[in-house]
């Protein structure tokens, strides 16, 4: 097993231990049948989208089965925060439930056109900006 160079190690270290900074903010409104609304502002990043990941969880051990994302307030989207939003989408559908991105930000639009990621999000959808026409995908 290979270890990181000892300059590096604790850089990385601390990167991981740190709890994410409020660069992002998730919130959330749950209405009174199944539905979650999550609103994302900021930065969706390597050191934020735990953020994410955590209301992800505790809306699906909620029993909650139909998430809508709104990435309209999304000021910056790195590789981590695509992915992300891939898991995302995989958890819900394991869930079998149903994700809807109901906004997106053009800084979302322009890292899954540059990526190639979009079509990944859901059978026959392109970027975000076909999503938001489209409607719901599964």
């Amino acid at each position: 097993m290979r270890h990181a160079p000892p300059s590096v190690a604790p850089v990385l270290r601390r990167a991981l231990e740190e709890p994410p900074d409020s660069r992002l903010t998730v919130r959330s409104r749950t209405d009174a049948g199944d539905e979650t609304d999550l609103q994302l502002a900021g930065e969706l990043d390597v050191h934020t989208v735990s953020l994410l990941r955590e209301a992800t969880v505790t809306h699906l051990k909620s029993g909650h089965r139909r998430l809508r994302l709104d990435l309209s307030g999304i000021t910056w989207c790195d590789n981590a925060g695509l992915y992300t939003l891939l898991g995302v989408r995989g958890a819900v559908h394991a869930a079998q439930g149903q994700l809807e991105l109901t906004a997106a930000s053009e800084t979302v639009d322009r890292a899954l056109a540059r990526t190639g990621v979009g079509p990944r999000l859901g059978p026959g959808h392109g970027v975000l900006g076909q999503l938001n026409r489209n409607g719901t995908f599964r």
